[in-house]
């Protein structure tokens, strides 16, 4: 018999396990929180600050420099000193980046203004920029506002969807000025556990056109070879098999006499190689793109959806997804874990029991920014690429990457068109071969929830005021580093017009998201409103505008760089000032488990009281 003196104790124990079931419930499910309940690193802060621009100098000898120009499509790094707001850092590796737009540059003899990646511990194990191993130096290509990547990755992390953090960087050169770029924060086993915490992850990035780096060139190679031999050995109908003939031998020799790791020139090499096809009509990576139908009433798109990238089933066969699995960013994921890849795509084919394959949530706020960025240079598109595919515990989710051409860069020459971009059917391929958004779609409980998040966008993000705030505190910013920018693809001029474009364009695609949710324009197919932006104005792909030649300062590269050696330098503070991250103060309310944990542990407080005070009536009765 419980006496009276025990009702307290028995009523706090209680008490004490629903308090500790509740942080056993947070804690199992933290990687769908935002970064607010994991301490930030010291480079969110020290590196990363949206009120400054990030001063960088690139301190490397000249035959490095050249050689990485000269081969920059092998994305190969060379050993730098780099300087970052007045530290230095010895031996960093560095080296260019990108996709086509790597391609881009380097096909254009007026420009060298690649994107760049730095890694700190390439040479010097353990060596970082306060806590960060690697950065993406963005070179903001075909984007005369400077700000479409900004904004994008701002409105991605205001919606709650975990993003790399960001800011601008003005770069120099061996002292000399190079450009104002955007930084950004890899998206790698750091960014994991700063955004969620440690964790058993696996992180795939498929990019399933192989569009860049060596893999691009060698398969060129290998594929203009094949030309040059079937040429040869086919008939000559026009009876001109002799001078055609010497023609095939010319180009064998060239590729016989072919070191491009070990030449100069092989530039112009990779030119000649690229025209060459053309002039065949031979299909090539670095120009799949140009194959799409831009702004075309039909839909456009399937191109990257060999090897699984769009995520759509095929059989069981994990090498069906190849993509995929090549795309594998952390070294620890292996054969088994890949396993659950393929159930997560099976799930999605049948359409069944999802949200114990996929965060639903965190997937639809990512479409609903995606959606109205008109980003279609991504999963959106048609290609299938420029997106992380997150997996903690068997369960999916999207991260975003790439945003200068958002605003609709990609794929659109039509401005009536992109600001009417249909919310429902956010593809330039069919939703059957999109299924990662297509089958959420189809669940009228996460398409409603989707419409919540766009509206979201639209009365928190644009008509609160917050879009043009951003674009007025960033023009104050970056606007003097804009004019001065001596590789720029644009000029100031053009910057200062596309602004004004826009913020218009924000203003229009508004009214449309608006219309197409309260059904006064359909949201399957492309609406009506009308629009006054010029999508050439923002820039677009493969526009670098008129901002000159570009090829970077004269006179830049000093020979030998004095002190560059294997001492390691210190490592740089101690980590103090570890804080939150301000841009993800939002509580993420995906877990419908977390809930129904809280819910129980509530609920046995309450029967714990309940089950005190009948024994205390009792004994009184």
């Amino acid at each position: 018999m419980i006496t009276s003196k025990y009702i307290t104790q028995i009523i706090a124990v209680i008490m004490v396990l629903a308090v500790l079931f509740t942080g056993a419930a947070m804690a199992l499910k933290k990687s769908d929180s935002v970064t607010s309940t994991v301490t930030q690193p010291e480079y969110v802060s020290r590196i990363f600050d949206k009120d400054a621009v990030l001063d960088i100098n690139i301190e490397i000898a000249e035959d490095d420099w050249n050689w990485l120009i000269e081969n920059a499509i092998n994305e190969e790094y060379r050993p730098c000193n780099i300087t970052v707001n007045g530290d230095t850092y010895k031996y960093v590796g560095i080296r260019p980046k990108g996709n086509s737009s790597l391609t881009q540059v380097y096909r254009d003899d007026t420009t060298d203004r690649f994107s760049f990646k730095l890694s700190f511990g390439k040479y010097i194990k353990g060596q970082t920029l306060y806590g960060l191993s690697t950065i993406a130096l963005n070179n903001v290509m075909s984007d005369a506002t400077y700000m479409k990547e900004y904004i994008s990755y701002d409105l991605m992390a205001e919606m709650g969807v975990p993003s790399p953090v960001y800011t601008y960087a003005d770069i120099k050169v061996n002292g000399e000025p190079w450009g104002l770029y955007l930084a950004v924060e890899i998206i790698d086993r750091s960014f994991l556990e700063r955004y969620f915490g440690t964790g058993n992850y696996n992180l795939y990035k498929p990019e399933p056109m192989d569009m860049a780096g060596g893999g691009e060139f060698s398969k060129m190679r290998e594929m203009q070879q094949n030309l040059h031999n079937n040429m040869g050995n086919q008939p000559n109908q026009n009876n001109q098999s002799n001078q055609n003939n010497q023609g095939n031998q010319d180009n064998q020799n060239k590729w016989n006499n072919w070191n491009a790791p070990n030449t100069r020139g092989s530039r112009q090499l990779y030119n000649n190689v690229q025209n060459a096809g053309n002039a065949a009509g031979v299909m090539r990576p670095g120009n799949a793109a140009d194959g799409m139908r831009r702004g075309e009433p039909g839909r456009m798109g399937g191109m990257g959806a060999s090897g699984g990238s769009n995520l759509k089933y095929t059989d069981d066969n994990p090498e069906s997804y190849s993509v995929i699995r090549n795309g594998a960013v952390l070294k620890t994921t292996g054969d088994t874990d890949f396993k659950k890849v393929v159930s997560m795509i099976k799930a999605l084919d049948s359409g069944e029991n999802l949200e114990k394959y996929l965060n639903v949530e965190e997937v639809l706020r990512y479409f609903a920014v995606n959606t109205f960025l008109v980003n279609l240079d991504s999963y959106s598109g048609g290609m299938y690429h420029n997106y992380y595919l997150l997996e903690d515990n068997g369960i999916f989710q999207i991260l975003p990457w790439d945003f200068n051409l958002s605003f609709a860069g990609f794929g659109m020459q039509d401005a009536q068109r992109a600001v009417n971009f249909p919310i429902d059917t956010p593809t330039t391929d069919s939703l059957e071969n999109a299924p990662l958004i297509g089958k959420l779609l189809e669940v009228p409980e996460y398409k409603e929830l989707y419409h919540k998040y766009l509206q979201e966008i639209v009365v928190n993000y644009i008509k609160s005021g917050k879009f043009q705030q951003t674009i007025s505190k960033l023009n104050t910013l970056i606007s003097n580093y804009v004019k001065n920018d001596a590789t720029a693809f644009y000029t100031y001029e053009q910057y200062q017009a596309s602004l004004p474009v826009l913020a218009q364009f924000a203003s229009d695609r508004t009214a449309s998201i608006k219309a197409q949710l309260s059904g006064e324009q359909l949201s399957d197919s492309y609406g009506s409103i009308n629009t006054t932006v010029n999508l050439q104005t923002l820039g677009g792909m493969g526009g670098m505008g008129d901002g000159g030649a570009a090829r970077g300062p004269q006179g830049a590269m000093p020979g030998q760089i004095p002190g560059m050696n294997a001492d390691q330098p210190a490592m740089k503070g101690n980590w103090p000032g570890m804080n939150e991250d301000p841009n993800n103060n939002n509580l993420n309310n995906s877990s419908r488990e977390y809930h129904l944990i809280i819910m129980l542990c509530l609920i046995s407080l309450a029967g714990g009281i309940m089950f005190a005070w009948k024994f205390k009536r009792k004994k009184y009765n």
